[in-house]
């Protein structure tokens, strides 16, 4: 969050900070070297790697509670999934979300990690399809 070093920072270990990490994204370790070779080339795009940096300054990592309650006050439909092998972001905070927004779909996927929708397409995109024609 320091403006000349969180830059400084993202431009110079990014590359090698997110591609070594990536292995904690996935429950299914054997996709881990495809989604490695699509991750680097995603890391070229232009805004990519400010994106990144922007959710670290920006998001609330301690508790996600209050925007959470702001959600919940819309009125837009929610739908949810969330690996329950996610290393990232722990299943259990994903039931605390359940909690915080009565009126969502949640959807727990076995055996997938942070990247569920990259792990278990299959599972995801009929509930993805059935919800977006419910709405």
């Amino acid at each position: 969050r320091t403006p000349v070093l969180g830059p400084y920072l993202t431009r110079t270990f990014t590359d090698r900070i997110l591609l070594s990490q990536l292995g904690r994204n996935m429950y299914d370790q054997e996709l881990l070297p495809r989604y490695r070779r699509l991750f680097r080339n995603q890391l070229r795009f232009r805004g990519t790697k400010q994106a990144f940096l922007s959710s670290l300054e920006h998001m609330p990592l301690q508790t996600l509670a209050p925007v959470y309650r702001e959600v919940a006050a819309g009125s837009v439909p929610l739908l949810i999934f969330w690996g329950k092998e996610d290393q990232i972001i722990p299943f259990h905070v994903g039931q605390q979300m359940r909690s915080e927004l009565p009126g969502a779909k949640f959807h727990a996927i076995p055996e997938a990690g942070h990247i569920a929708h990259w792990e278990k397409p299959w599972i995801i995109h009929p509930l993805l399809l059935d919800f977006l024609k419910d709405h």
